[in-house]
Parts: C-alpha cells; sequence; structure tokens
C-alpha cells in the first residue's frame, strides 16, 4: 500500500471517484443562468410563484366584491320593498378638532320623494324634502332656507337617494367591506361632486338594516347618524310634508 503524496490526496479528492480511477466519473451538469447569474430555472419558479401569487389575490378579491355585491342588493331588497320609513335617529357633528354636542329626532321617508326630519333636540329644527325642493328651519335664529336638493350642501340632502328606488352602484363606486362587531362596515365614494362630502360609510346589520351612515366632508368633517328603532311600511299622514312659515321667520332662498 503505497503512500500518496499530498498533491494527489487533493486532486483525487477534487477529481476522481473513490479508489483513485477517473473511469466512470460522471462530469459536472452545466446550469443555464441569465445575464444577472441567476439560474433560468430559479427565475421560472420565482414568475410561477407570482402568478399563483397574483391569481389567488385576484380571485379573494372577486370573492369580496361578489359578497359586497351581494350585501347591497340585500339592503336595496330591504328599502326598496318599503313604501314608507320611520327611524329615530341621532346626529354627531366632528370637524376641525371639535364635535358638537348630538342632536336627535325622528326622521319620516314616504316614497317617493318624501322625507321629514323632525328634531327633539334642538326642539322645533325641521328639514323638509319633497320631490326636488327642500325646507330647512332653525329655531334658534328664528330663519327658514328653501332650495334644491340636488344643489344643496346640507348634509341630510344626500338621503334623498332611499326616497327612491335605491341602487348603491348607481350613486357610489369604490366599495370596500369589513366586519364589524357582528356587522359589516360598507365604505364607498360618491360619484356625484355636487354632494358636501366625498365618501361615505354604512353599517350594515345581519338583517340588511342600515344602522349607522357616516359621511364625510371634504373639509374632513364627518356627519355621523345613527339609525334605530326602524318601522316600514306604517302610515306616515301627508300633512306631515307641509311646512307652515312662523311668525316672524325670515325666508332665505338658497340657490348655488
Amino acid at each position: 500500500f503505497a503512500a500518496k503524496s499530498p498533491e494527489c490526496i487533493a486532486r483525487g479528492s477534487a477529481d476522481a471517484p473513490l479508489g483513485g480511477s477517473d473511469s466512470g466519473r460522471v462530469p459536472p451538469r452545466k446550469v443555464s443562468v441569465n445575464e444577472s447569474g441567476t439560474p433560468y430555472v430559479l427565475l421560472f419558479v420565482s414568475y410561477v410563484t407570482r402568478a399563483a401569487f397574483l391569481w389567488t389575490l385576484c380571485s379573494l378579491l372577486a370573492v369580496a366584491q361578489t359578497s359586497i355585491t351581494g350585501l347591497l342588493k340585500q339592503v336595496e331588497d330591504r328599502y326598496n320593498g318599503a313604501k314608507t320609513l320611520v327611524l329615530d335617529f341621532e346626529q354627531v357633528y366632528s370637524g376641525q378638532g371639535a364635535e358638537r354636542r348630538p342632536e336627535t329626532g325622528t326622521v319620516h321617508f314616504d316614497k317617493p320623494g318624501k322625507m321629514r326630519w323632525d328634531y327633539s333636540s334642538p326642539k322645533g329644527k325641521v328639514f323638509l324634502a319633497e320631490d326636488k325642493e327642500y325646507v330647512f328651519y332653525n329655531p334658534r335664529t328664528n330663519r327658514v332656507e328653501r332650495g334644491k336638493v340636488k344643489e344643496s350642501q346640507d348634509f341630510r340632502a344626500p338621503f334623498a337617494f332611499l326616497l327612491g328606488r335605491i341602487d348603491f352602484t348607481r350613486e357610489f363606486d369604490r366599495f370596500v367591506s369589513r366586519p364589524e362587531d357582528g356587522n359589516t362596515r360598507i365604505t364607498a365614494r360618491a360619484k356625484s361632486d355636487k354632494f358636501p362630502y366625498k365618501q361615505v360609510s354604512f353599517l350594515i346589520t345581519p338583517d340588511s338594516r342600515i344602522a349607522e351612515l357616516e359621511l364625510e366632508g371634504k373639509d374632513d368633517s364627518v356627519m355621523a347618524f345613527r339609525f334605530r328603532n326602524e318601522k316600514r311600511n306604517v302610515p306616515v299622514p301627508d300633512k306631515l310634508f307641509r311646512f307652515d312659515t312662523p311668525a316672524g321667520a325670515e325666508i332665505v332662498e338658497i340657490s348655488e
């Protein structure tokens, strides 16, 4: 048994199989690489992985959009099936780092085209809309404002979409949903730039009821409405939608 020189040991470990013979040696396999030196097989795996991720993401987004569309359809069916609607409400305005005292009252809807907001706090405040015109009365100033609903900058005017046949996709776009305490919060952008808000948020209950509605103004202020004691298809007298101007009240015609 002859001892090998260190050079032979090194060469044998690198170039020859065990036994010291070059017979039967498997040559190293060549791997194609791109200009950056990355093997093409790794690039292929990377592309496939990305494509699978994008496909999964698109599928999830499609499912989410389908879920939003289905939920909105349920809400539309609920309110489109109601001729009249009566709700107790709480209204809270916040903006410029301050939050005003909540206002409360009852709102009546009578389709097509009629709604009346009667405030119990502050008592005597009224917002009335019939067809295309509205009247707003503030007892504190004893002033009556009259104008067109579509031109109104009042935060109650956007509720006019509830006065006809509801179609969310006609009024809003860019819908996003998320769960919230067993309910679903849906946020959307208004299609019309005539309203005084840029974004709307609905809180939808499991029975397809609108429990909250938040309007984000163009000045980043927020008007929030919370609803309870919903009653559908109850008698609403026509006289409720007539407004008698209080004695001595100032009357102002509003035009944009």
